[in-house]
């Protein structure tokens, strides 16, 4: 059985006056908004509030208490599994007066020594990512290199190099995956690598913790990357995209310009869309401010085209006409046949040993550029 780890966040802080006494008894309500899902609790005798499991996003906070002026703050901005804190000060006064902050300095996170870097949706949009792999702009936190070698492996679907990643000089693809604190590793080729990786345009932000995470996901070698998917809100909203390559588009590199080589021939399709919302059934339910959902779909096609797939082992002209005297092994040695029809080697194959289907096909094969110890045809 393995525990989930937890990427909402919360929310704490203690309520006091102008001379820093703690108030008890204070109505506290904080409120999503982009869902207007709110939270209510009161203070404590030490003039504690806190709020658990808090999504990402931006919320309003509302404390209010009798011969007091009620406190509000918008704009509050939590991120994957912070635990910010915000304490709250209260000015005597009429309870009907309101006290308004639109803009500060952001949360403390007061509670962890978790060190790392949130990567939000804003600036997934904005830098370029190879291949639109949201984990690849993890090397953007301190202390944290990919292992993954060639940045053909790094598509959206390769396991291979999207969970090898060095975090601090360690070991290599010792890092957890987390996706809405769920486990979100897997083993390929009897290593740990990243089991899911949703669409740019799916994740609502990720966490790299690089160092001194605690124990909810402190039984990896390394660190963690923790990725929160986005949810729906009371507005529709919805994208719709389309990224392509194409050899039109791509410039010609230096070397290929020297030799006169064309652009690599190779394309590239990424495309996909995203719509989240309320629920609504008409005339059954409404779901605003309680019930949303979200669907993200993506396709990915891509011809790439490698060096090696220009060359191909085909039948020499002696080979074609069933004389094998010259076929020779990878050692440059005459190759000896397994059957009894070829037990010397430099005998010509028999017309009548010739398959019947073998003539008509020789017209499909494209003839050898090269009769030395490799049988090569360009196509």
């Amino acid at each position: 059985m393995s525990l989930a780890q937890e990427t909402r966040a919360s929310l704490s802080g203690i309520v006091a006056d102008a001379t820093g006494s703690a108030i008890p008894g204070v109505s506290m309500q904080v409120t999503n908004v982009g869902t207007g899902v709110a939270l209510t609790t009161t203070t404590n005798d030490a003039g504690l509030y806190r709020f658990l499991f808090l999504n990402p996003g931006k919320y309003k906070l509302v404390a209010s208490h009798s011969g007091f002026k009620t406190f509000e703050r918008d704009n509050i901005e939590l991120s994957v599994a912070q635990d910010g804190s915000l304490p709250v000060v209260l000015d005597v006064g009429a309870q009907s007066e309101r006290i308004t902050i639109t803009s500060e300095a952001p949360l403390v996170d007061a509670e962890k020594a978790d060190r790392g870097m949130v990567i939000d949706s804003q600036l997934m949009v904005d830098m370029p990512i190879n291949t639109r792999n949201p984990i690849m702009l993890a090397a953007m936190a301190n202390g944290i290199t990919p292992t993954g070698g060639s940045t053909l492996d790094q598509k959206p679907f390769s396991n291979s190099a999207d969970g090898s990643w060095s975090v601090n000089g360690g070991v290599g693809s010792t890092l957890e995956f987390l996706l809405d604190g769920a486990p979100n590793n897997t083993i390929y080729n009897g290593v740990s690598t990243v089991a899911h990786v949703p669409s740019v345009d799916a994740v609502q932000e990720f966490k790299v913790t690089t160092s001194i995470y605690d124990a909810q996901s402190g039984h990896t070698g390394g660190g963690a990357i923790n990725i929160s998917i986005k949810s729906g809100t009371n507005a529709f909203h919805g994208t719709v995209y389309e990224y392509l390559k194409r050899a039109r588009f791509n410039a010609t590199s230096f070397l290929d310009n020297a030799h006169g080589n064309p652009t690599a021939a190779s394309g590239l399709d990424q495309y996909g869309f995203t719509i989240g919302g309320p629920v609504r059934i008409p005339k059954l339910y409404n779901g605003k401010d309680r019930t949303f959902f979200f669907f993200a779909w993506e396709k990915y096609r891509e011809d790439q085209e490698y060096p090696t797939e220009k060359i191909a082992s085909v039948p020499s002209m002696l080979q074609r006409k069933g004389d094998f005297s010259d076929t020779l092994d990878n050692a440059g040695r005459i190759s000896e046949m397994r059957e009894r029809a070829f037990a010397e080697a430099r005998e010509q194959l028999p017309e009548l040993r010739r398959n019947f289907f073998g003539a008509p096909a020789d017209e499909f094969v494209p003839c050898p550029l090269n009769n030395g110890l490799v049988f090569a045809a360009e196509y």
